[in-house]
């Protein structure tokens, strides 16, 4: 699950112009093989698909 919710901030912050912080590129290796999409919990990850602070 936590592969699924790093995905897709990821996803969403490169929507908006944003490049994932420098740290990600070797951390992500710690998920490697792990289908982020193979979790089918729902993850709340804002209201209306945007997140929320």
């Amino acid at each position: 699950m936590a592969a699924r919710v790093i995905d897709h901030g990821v996803r969403y912050a490169l929507a908006l112009g944003f490049s994932p912080h420098k740290d990600y590129f070797p951390a992500v290796r710690l998920l490697a093989g792990v289908d982020p999409n193979a979790s089918h919990e729902s993850i709340p990850l804002g209201e209306d698909g945007i997140p929320m602070y």
